[in-house]
């Protein structure tokens, strides 16, 4: 299989930090596509909730690749279920929530947290191929999805030592486009799901302000000094000592606000989407920190540390 990332992003932006790596093994597990032989009867052959909605049905089915670094150990896990009588508006699969990639991590749920829309069509309710690449000292997953006007990658890279993704999204093949748009959705620290007495309260900090869901429910747009985004909820902080071991901590996304057209942001009591339209690049970098296990203001005292350079990012 050829190179899909010649350079990591993350290591280009580390190396601006001082954080250096050890050249140690990886390892990167894919198990294939896994169907539910026994219609869901027991609840499981799946990671998602899809079963909720697909119980009774042999068509439900999962794939995950699990990456180990040394510092996180994390799951992508595709979900989705083929059955016919579940599908809509023309979708070749029927996935829970966007693009039916999740990962298994609270706050980059398990049941999708990605979705890129190509002038108007969605990589929601299709096929991906994936692909899997690994050597002493890195893996990656590749997701490729046809659209009618070409092809969508997104590859997950993680390095020795990582905490986090270098994620890529790459446009192949694109003609007469003119729209491309990209949309994250995160549920920082936990669900608050379940819990007598739980109560949320969501923000985002980035390197110029704070941004509270009750401010209002509009999007609001970025600047281009608003290149990392963490996400926060201040009831479920592990500085608070309560809270320890019953949440997950902040998570965060970093991007090259030179890429795109637009970034903007929602913030709103439960969920928090990111979106951007991009520009005219084929390729687009983030670096995407799944929950991090610390406070609140210590992870955020570390993103303060990072500073980016566009022109510092080129493969």
């Amino acid at each position: 299989m050829r190179s899909i990332q010649k350079r990591s992003f993350a290591l280009l932006i580390y190396a601006l930090i001082g954080v250096s790596f050890n050249s140690e093994a990886q390892i990167i597990k894919d198990s294939g596509w896994i169907y539910d032989s026994d219609q869901n009867s027991d609840g499981q052959g799946d990671s998602g909730k899809i079963q909720t909605v697909c119980k009774g049905s042999s068509c439900s089915c999962q794939r995950e690749i699990t990456f180990k670094t040394g510092k996180m150990k994390k799951v992508l896990s595709y979900n989705c279920c083929f059955d016919k009588s579940h599908l809509k508006n023309g979708q070749q699969i029927h996935t829970l929530s966007m693009a039916g990639l999740g990962m298994g991590d609270v706050a980059w749920h398990i049941n999708g947290f990605i979705d890129i829309v190509s002038d108007g069509s969605s990589i929601a309710g299709r096929i991906p191929e994936i692909k899997t690449e690994e050597n002493e000292d890195h893996g990656i997953a590749q997701y490729i999805w046809p659209l009618p006007n070409g092809k969508v990658e997104v590859s997950f890279r993680a390095e020795y030592g990582d905490d986090l993704f270098s994620v890529q999204v790459k446009f192949q093949d694109i003609n007469l486009l003119h729209k491309r748009e990209i949309m994250f959705i995160c549920y920082p620290s936990t669900l608050a799901m379940g819990v007598a007495g739980a109560y949320r309260d969501r923000y985002c900090i980035t390197p110029k302000r704070s941004l509270q869901h009750w401010n209002d429910k509009l999007w609001k747009e970025l600047s281009a000094e608003e290149f990392w985004l963490v996400y926060c909820d201040k009831y479920w902080d592990l500085g608070i000592e309560k809270n320890k071991g019953k949440c997950d901590g902040p998570c965060a996304l970093l991007y090259i606000p030179s890429e795109y057209q637009t970034a903007e942001i929602k913030v709103s009591n439960y969920e928090i989407y990111t979106h951007f339209i991009c520009g005219d690049k084929n390729e687009f970098n983030f670096l995407l920190w799944p929950s991090v296990g610390i406070a609140n203001a210590e992870f955020i005292d570390k993103m303060n540390l990072i500073r980016i350079n566009a022109s510092n990012t080129q493969k």
